[in-house]
């Protein structure tokens, strides 16, 4: 009697064991998305991070690779996911100044145009006739 309630008790810790593990794979996948996430928001292409995250669920989901591979990829996407948060600052002044500088260029080119096209037609028709010799003969 001793040793089946062993047995059961064993069977019972694996497989609590085993659901805890799929679930602490899951939340750290989940906790990664969210990080990829807010770093999206801020302006850093994570689009490769992202895909590798969720081709590396589908082979798991699949069976295709067992826990410990996963959660090799999972730490090494934190990995990846900590050196981007370094630049994300940076790449999100950059992401600011190409979108502002864009915007302030659409809105002064029609200035621009109004006030330098008449100066640069006028340069042009100066420069195309300086050299034109005026004959001029007393009748």
């Amino acid at each position: 009697m001793r040793v089946a309630a062993i047995l059961l008790l064993a069977v019972i810790m694996i497989t609590a064991v085993h659901a805890l593990s799929d679930e602490g794979l899951l939340g750290k996948a989940e906790k990664i998305y969210r990080e990829l996430s807010e770093l999206r928001a801020a302006g850093v292409d994570v689009s490769n991070l992202v895909r590798e995250l969720g081709k590396s669920l589908a082979a798991w989901s699949k069976g295709e690779i067992s826990d410990a591979d996963l959660l090799n990829v999972l730490n090494s996407l934190e990995s990846k996911i900590s050196q981007l948060r370094n630049v994300s600052g940076e790449a999100a002044s950059v992401s600011a100044l190409i979108k502002y500088g864009l915007l302030a260029s659409t809105l002064a080119t029609p200035l621009i145009t109004y006030f330098a096209l008449p100066r640069v037609c006028a340069w042009a028709w100066y420069l195309s006739r300086k050299r034109w010799v005026v004959d001029y003969e007393d009748r």
